[in-house]
């Protein structure tokens, strides 16, 4: 039998799993091996151009959610065999026929000898994998694990009291002797951060339609972070609005959806064409693994415990800034009507010291359903959505249409995928509502995104 067979450079070489690094990307590939040795099993190769493909053999496949199979080290690949389909030659190692099933990009999450950690991803949905060698194993005997989080946090997302504009007055008395808190409504997608033993899960307080968590953990911050969480703090939730920038500029709300919509290695790479993303805190709603009381734990002391854990979360996270006063909360106010704050255009959020909080935004805001798409005219025509059909509830019937507040982008995106946004939730500024549901004048501001 020859010391090398095909796509593999050396037999006695199985490669170096710490020359991947955490928060790079790496392929992630499957390929159906019908072998006449070893019988039919799963081939998964992981790696770079840089560093070839590590191999593993799993004779039951990818395992599911709390699941672990034996995976194998195989001698390590040469780059160009992942796209490789056909078969070995008898007297070849691994004599048998190849299928490639899959190729992938993977975000490396952690690295070290004898451990590697991905996650995959298709949008919204995706699966985290662990590979292990246990300390007294044989060097080529690792497991395969699905470490997935299958399971939404089980707190809800607060119904704020929303004030019109004209009602400010009444909004502000809250910050009487200057026990309220003041702040800007920032335009973005709300989070519940989960602080844990080792690090923190960020997560939409929406679902998925099967039930599943909607995670943000490594489109925010880049990888699963690791950190080191004092005892006091761990077992924790806290809330905030995640909001985009780039060159510290604040991005329209569409940017950010288009961008915790799409997958991670997707997000993974436009964050290394410079779009950063941030973490704006303003609430705990647990500590310890106790439910906090809002009406009976003054915000005051809440934003105290924000201080305090602040300094062992992720670098994108920060305390969303506050007034205190009357005055300074109607100087915030103009500041935001006038276009000026760099934060948003929306409004304010009052925090009572006791109790739950108010809005007070500028326009009107709508949840709506899309239910189909209108033909682009002019530019638009035939490559990009006029825009889309709207019901008021799930599954009710049209009553109006939006067409202004698309990006050329989401445009184009929505025409070419109307599947992936039909009978989807978007938020829509407008300036009334009529009889039938239909709202006048509405304007796209974004999907919902919490």
């Amino acid at each position: 039998m020859p010391n090398s067979a095909k796509g593999i450079p050396d037999r006695s070489q199985y490669g170096d799993e710490t020359l991947l690094t955490e928060g790079s990307l790496a392929d992630f590939i499957e390929q159906l091996h019908e072998a006449e040795k070893a019988g039919t099993h799963t081939d998964i190769r992981l790696g770079t151009p840089e560093t070839g493909l590590l191999s593993w053999a799993i004779r039951k496949g990818l395992p599911t959610k709390n699941d672990g199979h034996l995976a194998v080290r195989q001698p390590i690949h040469e780059y160009e065999y992942g796209d490789f389909s056909g078969t070995i030659p008898k007297g070849q190692y691994g004599a048998g026929k190849v299928t490639k099933v899959g190729k992938r990009k993977v975000l490396i999450t952690e690295i070290k000898k004898g451990k590697i950690a991905f996650t995959v991803s298709d949008g919204r949905k995706q699966e985290r994998y662990m590979l292990i060698r246990p300390n007294n194993w044989n060097v080529d005997h690792w497991l395969m694990f699905n470490v997935s989080l299958d399971k939404p946090l089980d707190i809800d997302k607060l119904s704020y009291k929303q004030i019109p504009a004209g009602q400010l007055d009444k909004a502000l008395d809250m910050l009487k002797d200057e026990k309220g808190s003041a702040q800007a409504k920032v335009d973005g997608a709300h989070v519940l951060l989960n602080v844990l033993k080792h690090g923190v899960e960020a997560f939409s307080p929406r679902k998925t339609k099967e039930g599943k968590p909607i995670v943000y953990t490594e489109k925010l911050f880049g990888t699963k972070p690791y950190l080191d969480i004092p005892k006091e703090f761990r077992d924790s939730v806290l809330v905030g609005e995640a909001y985009a920038v780039n060159n510290d500029k604040v991005l329209p709300v569409q940017d950010l959806a288009g961008f915790l919509n799409t997958t991670v290695p997707e997000a993974i790479t436009r964050r290394q064409k410079g779009f950063q993303t941030r973490l704006g805190l303003f609430d705990v709603r647990r500590l310890k693994g106790n439910d906090i009381d809002i009406s009976k734990v003054p915000y005051s002391q809440r934003r105290k415990i924000l201080e305090q854990i602040l300094p062992y979360l992720p670098e994108q996270s920060h305390i969303m800034p506050e007034v205190k006063t009357n005055e300074e909360a109607r100087q915030l106010w103009d500041q935001i009507r006038k276009g000026e704050n760099v934060l948003t255009r929306e409004g304010l959020v009052i925090f009572p010291e006791k109790g739950k909080p108010v809005k007070i935004k500028l326009f009107e805001e709508k949840d709506v359903y899309a239910t189909g798409m209108l033909p682009g005219k002019g530019k638009y025509k035939n490559k990009a959505i006029g825009g889309f059909t709207y019901s008021t509830i799930p599954g009710g019937p049209t009553v109006g249409k939006v067409g202004t507040g698309f990006s050329d982008a989401l445009r184009e995106d929505m025409y070419n995928n109307p599947e992936l946004y039909l009978d989807k939730i978007f938020r829509v500024r407008h300036q009334g509502e009529f009889p039938s549901g239909a709202l006048r004048t509405p304007a796209l501001i974004s999907e919902h995104l919490g």
